[in-house]
């Protein structure tokens, strides 16, 4: 089927393995001139009636279906138009009037983003991408993007204990029904439904050294933000192969990499105090660090002396 087709990361690398040059497939023109074959002319004749159609159920299960089968028929560039028309009609206001319940419209709605962000992924349109599995993460599991962006915008003066305390407020809605069951939630069928496989997902998609989110924000900052989150909803969620340490490490990976934050490594080695390695690395992270900055301190020039020496 095809949100099972499209719904692993595994599948998303070996998609762009095989098309490294096919950003440009899903910029094409929907009104270029190529060869249709009969069952592409016939969806699309289709996909322009449920645009016509004055009635919005009919329209939005069209929308879906004609995405599978633009998809199984490879062109990528009209199954991302019937995706995006389909979220454009369920977001739209006023509120669409069908006969879908709101659980319903919500499926529907995050399976459509979900689907397109991988989409999007496959085929290089890397920023469209992050940008709609930030907005299906906000429908779906109310982690708000405005404030997701907000903590990554001031990554840079947060501890490490002050960003967990914000991550833990950015999930709060999900967090605190977890914290509150009288018993473990039942496992999970669909890795698509799972918080923490998604939240990684992204995470991955924003870990990218050197760019930028919204031309200023760098990707790394989102990045840490979201392994963060990961790390506070996996112990609910368990994502296979992945435990708090493995977030926590992935995190400290990130901040080794940014300028003037190699600090906050030690800082995330010591939020498990209990693993004496982890307290011995600290140490010696620690004694690095202070010895760097002396030497730096000590070889750095006199500016104002060797100005003036002609």
């Amino acid at each position: 089927m095809f949100e099972n087709h499209l719904k692993s990361a595994k599948h998303i690398s070996n998609e762009k393995k095989m098309k490294p040059t096919a950003s440009s497939n899903l910029r094409s023109s929907s009104n270029q001139r190529i060869a249709v074959n009969p069952q592409v002319q016939d969806a699309l004749n289709k996909l322009e009636a449920a645009q016509k159609s004055s009635n919005p159920t009919l329209s939005v299960t069209t929308y879906w279906t004609l995405a599978q089968t633009f998809y199984t028929l490879q062109r990528p560039q009209y199954a991302s138009k019937a995706l995006t028309l389909l979220i454009d009609l369920l977001t739209g206001q006023p509120a669409p009037d069908t006969t879908f319940s709101s659980a319903q419209i919500t499926a529907f709605l995050y399976n459509s983003r979900l689907a397109l962000a991988r989409l999007y992924c496959i085929y290089q349109l890397v920023n469209e991408s992050r940008t709609v599995y930030l907005n299906a993460l906000e429908d779906k599991w109310k982690i708000e993007k405005e404030q997701l962006l907000h903590i990554s915008k001031n990554l840079r003066q947060m501890t490490i204990t002050e960003l967990i305390q914000s991550c833990d407020q950015l999930a709060t809605r999900y967090l605190t029904r977890e914290r509150n069951r009288a018993k473990p939630a039942p496992a999970l069928t669909d890795p698509n439904n799972s918080i923490t496989s998604i939240l990684n997902e992204a995470s991955n998609l924003f870990a990218q050294e050197k760019q930028f989110f919204n031309d200023t924000l760098p990707t790394e900052h989102v990045a840490i933000v979201l392994y963060a989150t990961c790390s506070l909803v996996c112990p609910y969620e368990q994502l296979s192969g992945f435990s708090k340490d493995d977030f926590y490490f992935l995190m400290s990976q990130i901040y080794s990499s940014l300028d003037g934050l190699t600090h906050r490594v030690i800082e995330i080695y010591m939020l498990n105090k209990d693993n004496v390695w982890n307290v011995f690395y600290s140490l010696l992270l620690s004694l690095e660090i202070g010895k760097y900055q002396s030497n730096r301190k000590r070889r750095k020039p006199n500016l104002c002396v060797n100005a003036f020496v002609i």
